[in-house]
């Protein structure tokens, strides 16, 4: 199983005497099981964005979208998906460090991002989501499970570009939202694992 339609593509010609299908990575289990956070008070914007070399964008470009945003929104706020604690300290307290990227992503209207787990926090926090691409293939990839899907409409944009990126922050500000997402992707796939992999060896 392949957690985006890249990596399935690479997966059916380096496995090629197997049955490979896509499917989506299982962190996705957490997008409706927050309800709780929408007791939050949402306000601004939060910039979840790359330092490597993965990042697209120039940091003159980020400054001047976060200095275009902070004319109509505040606050606005820059953090990353990355812990800055040891593996045994995460490994040992891992529902608490997700709960709490889930809780700060949870008091914003709106996150921006170039990160796959980026998108997922805000989805699992109830918090519309603007895509920003990124070198790296799995972060636009991983945004194809979200198309077309009416639950997702209203909390899933993919901008191309920065001037995108504004437009979008807009609109979504204008929306009135109840910032709750159901459990879309245990119910669809997770709950039906054990049979799609027998039919999947079966076929």
């Amino acid at each position: 199983m392949a957690r985006d339609y890249a990596s399935y593509e690479i997966a059916k010609i380096k496995f090629n005497r197997i049955n490979v299908m896509p499917y989506p990575d299982i962190v996705h289990v957490l997008i409706g099981s927050y309800q709780k956070q929408n007791e939050f008070s949402r306000q601004g914007v939060l910039l979840c964005k790359r330092d490597d070399v993965e990042s697209l964008y120039p940091e003159e470009e980020i400054d001047y979208l976060i200095s275009a945003l902070k004319a109509k929104y505040l606050p606005i706020d820059i953090t990353d998906t990355t812990i800055n604690k040891s593996c045994d300290e995460i490994e040992s307290n891992r529902k608490y460090y997700i709960d709490k990227i889930v809780e700060k992503f949870s008091k914003y209207k709106v996150v921006i991002t170039d990160r796959m787990h980026g998108t997922i926090f805000s989805l699992a926090a109830n918090t519309p989501v603007i895509i920003l691409n990124a070198e790296e293939h799995k972060v636009i990839s991983n945004s194809k499970w979200y198309e077309g899907i009416e639950v997702f409409k209203d909390y899933v944009y993919c901008c191309k570009d920065l001037e995108e990126v504004k437009k979008a922050v807009d609109h979504i500000m204008s929306l009135h939202l109840n910032y709750k997402l159901p459990p879309y992707f245990e119910e669809e796939y997770y709950d039906n694992l054990k049979e799609v992999i027998e039919n999947h060896n079966r076929g």
